[in-house]
């Protein structure tokens, strides 16, 4: 793969698999499964708010992190969060179990949540609603004009 042929597979996430690259790092797109809607990224894997310039910093890199949920850099540059717990509001806190919700809601990114109403995890954890669509019995439906 020639330098302009890779550069063009690193700086175009959007189109990696239409040009063919592959991108085996945890923050390729296509390791969330195109669950991430246009309002997010992919990172380690889970679908996150794309940061906006009043939450994003640099910390020493050129990515922009949002250090209200980045689980390495949670509120401040280089504070990662143990593996018990996730990043919330740029603050450490233990992570949801299964055994801390009431059915029918389950743990889901930390959060206890109906999957068969939530637009962010619809019929399972991580599965987002597109625009345009709502969450009703575990589907993603089109939004019905009233």
């Amino acid at each position: 793969m020639n330098v302009k042929h890779k550069f063009l597979c690193i700086t175009l996430a959007s189109a990696l698999m239409a040009a063919g690259c592959s991108d085996d790092s945890p923050n390729s797109p296509a390791n969330c499964h195109g669950k991430c809607t246009d309002q997010q990224v992919c990172v380690e894997g889970k679908c996150q708010n794309k940061p906006t310039p009043d939450n994003c910093e640099k910390c020493g890199g050129t990515t922009c992190l949002d250090l209200s949920s980045d689980a390495h850099h949670c509120g401040k540059c280089n504070n990662s969060c143990d593996e018990t717990s996730e990043c919330v509001a740029g603050r450490c806190t233990p992570k949801t179990t299964p055994e801390d919700c009431i059915r029918p809601q389950i743990a889901c990114n930390g959060k206890c949540t109906d999957t068969s109403s939530d637009n962010e995890n619809c019929g399972e954890c991580g599965h987002a609603c597109l625009i345009g669509t709502h969450c009703v019995n575990s589907h993603c439906e089109p939004i019905l004009p009233t």
